[in-house]
């Protein structure tokens, strides 16, 4: 993901497993948002803390269903200030690898149908919405312009590699 924004991680923060005090307690394996300091992003509304200011959240479900995931698109929905979500479903055997890609909005989540993850699967996120910026709001020298794109199937392999 860091090499993917062009400066690392200088302006997209990872947050990791965390979660938010204030909201049901419910952990992703990994999250990123803007950090506090990049010039033109906000916390949003009731935040006071930009550890907790998500704006991508993903989930990696080793053996796990997609009704599981699904489960916890509906609950991260409507956390304030998160554009994207991607859940990844990787069977026991890693024979099945799919993956669902959300853009938050107001509506309720969609009903996404899975898409397998080939080499490569390539999704992109806009990069000021990504870092929490206005349209149009000058993005960090050297940041991904207009799009961080990530390769699906090398995080997928990634996390294989970790089990």
């Amino acid at each position: 993901m860091f090499m993917a924004t062009g400066t690392t991680n200088h302006h997209l923060a990872p947050k990791g497993a965390t979660f938010v005090r204030t909201i049901n307690r419910l952990e992703p394996d990994e999250s990123f948002g803007p950090r506090r300091n990049l010039p033109g992003a906000q916390l949003p509304q009731g935040f006071s803390d930009w550890g907790e200011y998500h704006t991508l959240k993903v989930e990696i479900g080793i053996s796990q269903g997609w009704p599981a995931l699904d489960r916890k698109v509906s609950q991260w929905w409507p956390f304030p200030g998160l554009r994207y979500i991607i859940c990844i479903r990787v069977s026991p055997r890693q024979e099945v690898q799919q993956f669902k890609f959300y853009t938050v909005n107001q509506n309720a989540p969609p009903q996404l149908n899975p898409t397998v993850i080939a080499n490569p699967t390539i999704i992109g996120l806009d990069s000021r919405v990504l870092l929490g910026l206005q349209p149009g709001a000058p993005l960090p020298v050297g940041f991904a312009d207009p799009n961080v794109i990530i390769d699906l199937f090398e995080v997928v392999q990634e996390a294989i590699a970790q089990i």
